[in-house]
């Protein structure tokens, strides 16, 4: 196989105790609703119980770059004034000193397309 950027990934596995797992865990068990289904028509069931049993930090070099091109383009359109928003996310800054409204991104996948999608792009 050749060598390019979309073979440049990492995943890291989060310690339980990190700030960002308990802040994930959270979130993502409140997040959990009532649904329908699996037919059209079906009633509401009730919202599933589940336990987070591991959270994944997927590291791309690749969309990290184009991630971070977007960043200082906004930044630039904006001229580095950009209105801080007050939203309930964990903000984050990927330059120091430049505030563009960011904020932690994450969601759930199972774990037989965690790989592929590290590969891949998200």
């Amino acid at each position: 196989p050749h060598f390019s950027q979309y073979s440049q990934f990492r995943m890291q596995r989060l310690d339980r105790d990190d700030p960002i797992y308990t802040h994930l865990e959270a979130r993502f068990v409140k997040q959990v609703t009532r649904h329908r289904g699996p037919k059209d028509g079906d009633p509401h069931r009730e919202a599933p119980q589940f336990k987070v049993t591991r959270i994944e930090q997927i590291y791309s070099k690749r969309l990290q770059d184009k991630y971070l091109a977007e960043v200082c383009d906004v930044a630039g359109l904006c001229e580095r004034k950009a209105a801080r928003l007050e939203v309930d996310a964990v903000r984050v800054a990927s330059f120091d000193g430049l505030d563009v409204n960011e904020f932690l991104l994450y969601h759930g996948a199972p774990s037989g397309l965690i790989t592929r999608l590290a590969a891949q792009g998200l």
